[in-house]
């Protein structure tokens, strides 16, 4: 499998999830509306003199207004997303072949195996982060008394899920405050035991950006019977990724310059 750091990544031709919608064309096709931006460019030349080094300021409006830097939170719409939007919703108003959607999801499912370790049957497509982190824990049996560690620094979506898995079937939340904005290993470790059903945090948290050490928390999980969950949505595409290393289970938007470039 490939491992890609941010550059890498950001190398990758795209239309940004035109490769999953029926009837738009990749590899250099594209809708008549769209113009032609940074994502369309050759990457393999870095001018380290520019404000714009990789040439992809231009899939991003908003830089010609901001300088922004909320993309913990929500990160701009880049030029390629919206076309595939327009493209989906005319699809659907024009009643396309529905398997040509099916044949380009499979392909995006390919490419997103291919660009980040893991097996193509490994991978569900679902809307968001915290709708497929209820799947799994809907799926799991629990019962009185088990427990779910996470920290303080995870997203705010997850204490609700667990809050009320705690009110409906009698767990134990048990959530690890942070020291300087880091949480370690050994802090989970000090709440882990063998009734501990799952670990979960955000790979990369949106509150500060720090990095757990994924293998490290899954030894850890599966040295007490456990699952470890990983929210990875600040994590794609920034350091180099094979998911067959990490022993997770993972759910992650594709949203911002992941999506971008999965063709």
């Amino acid at each position: 499998m490939k491992r890609l750091n941010r550059r890498r990544f950001l190398t990758t031709s795209a239309a940004a999830g035109l490769a999953t919608i029926p009837g738009i064309r990749t590899g250099g096709a594209y809708p008549e509306s769209r113009e032609r931006t940074g994502a369309d460019r050759d990457f393999h030349s870095v001018d380290t003199g520019s404000d714009d080094p990789l040439g992809v300021r231009g899939s991003f409006p908003v830089t010609d207004e901001l300088a922004y830097l909320n993309t913990a939170s929500v990160g701009p719409l880049p030029v390629p997303v919206r076309d595939a939007l327009h493209a989906y919703a005319d699809n659907k108003m024009r009643r396309r072949d529905a398997a040509a959607g099916r044949e380009a999801i499979a392909g995006a499912r390919s490419r997103f195996a291919d660009m980040f370790g893991a097996d193509e049957d490994e991978l569900a497509f679902l809307y968001a982060t915290s709708g497929a982190e209820n799947i799994i824990v809907s799926a799991m049996e629990w019962r009185a008394g088990d427990n779910v560690v996470v920290d303080e620094l995870h997203f705010v979506t997850t204490f609700v899920l667990y809050r009320e898995l705690e009110r409906r079937a009698g767990i134990e939340l048990r959530i690890i405050p942070s020291r300087d904005g880091v949480v370690t290993v050994d802090d989970f470790a000090a709440r882990t035991d063998q009734r501990t059903r799952l670990i979960s945090v955000a790979w990369v948290s949106n509150r500060n950006g720090f990095r757990y050490d994924l293998p490290a928390l899954a030894d850890l999980a599966h040295a007490h019977g456990a699952h470890l969950f990983a929210d990875a949505i600040q994590a794609w595409g920034t350091f180099p990724t094979n998911l067959h290393d990490e022993g997770v289970l993972g759910a992650h938007e594709l949203s911002g310059f992941v999506a971008q470039h999965l063709s």
